[in-house]
């Protein structure tokens, strides 16, 4: 596990991650994170568990977590995400608990998560 909550970071690239390719949690909460860069998993395939709760995330790339295809729980609550990332979510096949609580969501759509077969908790 990997704990960097509580710090000021406002981009985490690839190279910072490449030293532990056997991560499976990582932590990020309360942080300054605006966005995730597509290739920012390219190291850490093996994450597990990823915490970017109260971040300034207010949208998701597509390829955001297209790494992660062993991702289980993720968080994004408390962002200022408007919108459900489907897109983004799509490759996470494997995710059994996501957290998008206290958001500015307005809507969910219909069809928001139909390729997350183990969702769990939502």
């Amino acid at each position: 596990m990997t704990d960097l909550s509580g710090n000021n970071i406002t981009d985490m690239r690839a190279e910072t991650l490449s030293q532990v390719p056997e991560l499976e949690e990582l932590i990020m909460t309360d942080n300054f994170l605006e966005a995730i860069r597509p290739d920012t998993f390219d190291y850490t395939p093996g994450i597990r568990r990823l915490q970017l709760d109260q971040n300034q995330l207010w949208w998701l790339r597509a390829d955001a977590f297209l790494r992660l295809r062993q991702l289980r729980n993720l968080r994004l609550d408390s962002n200022g995400l408007t919108a459900v990332p489907t897109d983004a979510l799509r490759p996470l096949a494997q995710l059994e608990a996501l957290n998008l609580g206290s958001n500015l969501l307005t809507t969910v759509p219909v069809g928001a998560f139909p390729e997350l077969p183990h969702l769990l908790i939502l």
